[in-house]
């Protein structure tokens, strides 16, 4: 026992090549009927350090079987918990002992008894070991973390964040549900089971210690960004954690905690059943309409974000519309400047118009506000995310609704070239939209034969074309139903696209499906040929005759493709 006892004095530098040894001699002691205080502590001390914890596992089940004795003193208690804490600090071979020797069961009972006994107290050293031995043996080890939670220790961890008068202890707690919501869905009934939205909502809306509510905010925020977790989540949202948070977005005295709360809500309201019980909720509703006038651009932008997300119910669109949201948003958009901040709030703005464009009930009156100078101000941003968010917005306000396209074609007509020319735009993804929006137009312009050969002069062709080329059938069907609403309205541009090569772009279209392992949904493939019936009958070759008929073979079970397929045939 040389080693073991020259460890036990404090200027003694113990050598690694001596740590194999020492271990030896402390599995002897700890396995003893009264194993020494002192030897349980040098455990728990030296299992701080790396090299010392690599090697010790096997300390585990001893110290295990001692704290599973009928009498420990709560002196022993805390060192062993130190000990098993430390040994399973980020090393799975410490943590995998404590599961097999059934370790959670005795950890959570000691636990819970002491809670119960002494949780009142001002300053227990005790309570906040558990704590965090519940946080370093479940941390990275979901099966010890569910097998913690299945003994029932969110019950005492629950119990010291509502009732504890210790600072300490309760961000101990918090600490320690952290970690047990890294096991997932696992966590989600044991959290309800124990009570914790109430007991959350609670401390949340206690005012003082500051430090526990921003600790509480780190966690939500945590809990909410967890997938799988979305009961969980519902369950917080009707226990009315939006209050206190609310309040605290409110009238905290600190900006970054204020701030904090308003963004709980913002990323709460992207689930939807948490987005429709925060709206149903006037004391929040209320808020956002105070929290959008802020002259503070973060209050303002977490405002913004809160709505976008308010904005994805059609009812909720209508709703916030009576309460006046374009008026501010006219505002917002007409005062944001180029900075970042101002950029956000562009973008933000935009992602709500476009949701709030969907109803068509809102159509005329957004359309009335935002076209055509804040439409045209925004399409010309440097920023392309901006430009992107615009385009959409504007896709959604033209949507079914002739009147929005006809005041497009007219109070708007000069945005119509810098569309159009967006489908040459280096960025995917504005090609595509900006192309999509021409389409749009041209469907939603069907007796306007001025505004479509508006669209024809300026070169919305082009962009038609970009459709029925594109790779994704939706896209593609939608530059097909443009073209044909062009041919139909306008006869005299038939040859035009003949020579611009939109038949021919057509017949490969039709000889790849017939060819294609997986075909096009029906409804596509009946306009594409509808659009060639119209378009593309000048050179019917005896290869195009073949195409039509492999089709016509592929889908003898569709009448409306067996008719158009007869007619060309014939």
């Amino acid at each position: 026992m040389e080693i073991l006892t020259s460890c036990l004095d404090p200027a003694y530098e113990l050598q690694e090549g001596d740590i194999a040894q020492l271990i030896e001699q402390l599995i002897i002691s700890l396995t003893n009927q009264e194993p020494e205080l002192s030897h349980i502590q040098l455990v728990a001390d030296l299992a701080k350090k790396e090299s010392f914890r690599e090697k010790a596992d096997q300390l585990i089940k001893p110290l295990l079987n001692i704290l599973k004795k009928d009498t420990v003193t709560r002196e022993v208690i805390q060192q062993i918990m130190r000990g098993v804490g430390n040994l399973g600090f980020y090393h799975n071979p410490s943590k995998d002992q404590i599961l097999q020797h059934s370790g959670a069961k005795c950890i959570v009972k000691h636990f819970t008894d002491e809670v119960n006994t002494n949780n009142n107290m001002p300053d227990n050293t005790l309570i906040r070991v558990m704590c965090l031995v519940v946080t370093n043996i479940s941390c990275e080890h979901n099966d010890l973390g569910i097998d913690l939670m299945t003994e029932g220790v969110l019950l005492p961890v629950s119990t010291v964040i509502k009732e504890s008068k210790d600072h300490d202890s309760i961000m101990a707690a918090i600490g320690a549900l952290r970690m047990l919501i890294e096991c997932g869905r696992a966590c989600q009934e044991h959290f309800m089971v124990a009570k914790l939205p109430d007991i959350l909502v609670a401390r949340l809306g206690e005012v003082g210690m500051q430090e526990v509510i921003d600790k509480l905010l780190e966690f939500l925020k945590e809990l909410i960004e967890t997938e799988d977790l979305n009961e969980l989540k519902s369950e917080m949202v009707r226990a009315k954690i939006g209050r206190p948070l609310c309040l605290i977005g409110k009238w905290n005295t600190v900006k970054e905690t204020r701030q904090a709360a308003l963004e709980m809500l913002g990323m709460l309201a992207t689930e939807d059943e948490c987005m429709k019980l925060l709206y149903s909720d006037d004391v929040i509703t209320s808020s956002l309409f105070d929290w959008l006038d802020s002259h503070d651009i973060s209050v303002k932008c977490s405002a913004l974000f809160l709505a976008v997300n308010f904005a994805r119910n059609e009812e909720n669109c209508i709703s916030l519309m009576s309460r006046g949201l374009q008026d501010i948003l006219v505002n917002v958009l007409t005062e944001a400047g180029d900075d970042p901040q101002g950029i956000k709030i562009g973008y933000v703005s935009w992602s709500i118009l476009r949701n709030l464009a969907v109803s068509h009930k809102n159509k005329d009156e957004l359309c009335d506000k935002f076209l055509p100078a804040l439409a045209s101000r925004y399409l010309s941003s440097k920023n392309e995310s901006i430009v992107f968010k615009v385009l959409s917005a504007l896709r959604s306000l033209l949507t079914k609704s002739s009147r929005t396209c006809h005041v497009f074609l007219t109070a708007g007509i000069d945005m119509l070239s810098v569309i159009i020319e967006m489908e040459c735009h280096s960025i995917e993804h504005i090609q595509s939209e900006s192309s999509r929006l021409i389409a749009t137009l041209v469907k939603g312009s069907t007796g306007h034969t001025e505004g479509l050969s508006n669209i024809w002069t300026h070169g919305g062709v082009k962009s038609l074309i970009f459709l029925i080329q594109a790779k994704h059938d939706v896209m593609k069907n939608e530059g097909l139903l443009a073209l044909y609403v062009l041919a139909n309205e306008l006869p005299s541009l038939k040859d035009e696209m003949c020579q611009r090569g939109v038949d021919d772009i057509l017949w490969d279209c039709l000889s790849n499906q017939a060819s294609a392992e997986e075909c096009m949904i029906a409804e596509y493939i009946s306009n594409m040929i509808m659009l060639v019936c119209k378009i593309g009958m000048r050179d019917i070759t005896d290869e195009r005759l073949i195409c039509l008929k492999k089709i016509g073979l592929r889908h003898s079970d569709n009448e409306q493709i067996q008719t158009l397929v007869n007619s060309v045939l014939k």
